[in-house]
């Protein structure tokens, strides 16, 4: 029996999911064998009059799988891309190790590596958040809003460094309060406002 969505609202329509598959040319096929194994095998794909065809050998582990059990499930991703943001910390920080560590030379890719990087204040504490159940997740997952495509980069980029700074001592701990001030009045309140739409839309009766 097929199970329904419990987010129902963020199921898409049979039309959206065509239009991926006909844009995208790749997916994972998803099977599991008579022994209860699961199998999940990356395959080029193509739809048309309502089919799905893979580039496939006629013989092999998947084809006897299907032979046993012919339920599967196919996930393609219509879109794939690295944050900017994400990818700025992440090059910063490689650039960083990759010349030497020498934090005389880049102040800003010690900070980075020492709050974000691998062994970072970052990581320790958020494994003791971990570890002590204390760690709250956010509850938005939908796609990004206007206000955080325009704004959230700059907003992030503030707030790393207003903590690396206040943490080295060269702000004082109260210019926190002008960070907040600063964060809400730059994008940060439309952004709340956003994110609380999108939930009364997605959760609310």
């Amino acid at each position: 029996m097929e199970r329904k969505m419990r987010r129902f609202k963020q199921q898409l329509t049979n039309e959206q999911s065509v239009e991926i598959l006909c844009t995208t040319t790749s997916g994972v096929l998803a099977l599991c064998g008579s022994d209860m194994q699961p199998y999940g095998v990356p395959l080029s794909h193509v739809y048309a009059n309502g089919k799905i065809y893979f580039h496939s050998a006629l013989k092999g582990h998947k084809v006897d799988i299907m032979k046993d059990n012919n339920k599967a499930s196919f996930t393609v991703i219509a879109q794939d891309e690295i944050h900017p943001e994400a990818a700025r910390y992440y090059n910063v920080i490689k650039n960083f190790i990759d010349n030497g560590m020498d934090k005389g030379q880049d102040s800003l890719g010690w900070n980075y590596y020492k709050f974000i990087g691998p062994e970072g204040s970052w990581n320790t504490i958020i494994n003791d958040y971990k570890a002590n159940d204390k760690l709250v997740q956010s509850v938005f997952f939908g796609a990004p809003t206007p206000s955080m495509s325009t704004n959230l980069p700059a907003l992030n980029k503030m707030q790393a460094e207003t903590c690396v700074n206040i943490i080295m001592g060269t702000q004082p701990a109260d210019s926190f309060d002008e960070f907040v001030s600063n964060w809400k009045s730059l994008g940060g309140d439309a952004i709340t406002e956003e994110v609380g739409e999108w939930y009364n839309t997605t959760f609310g009766e």
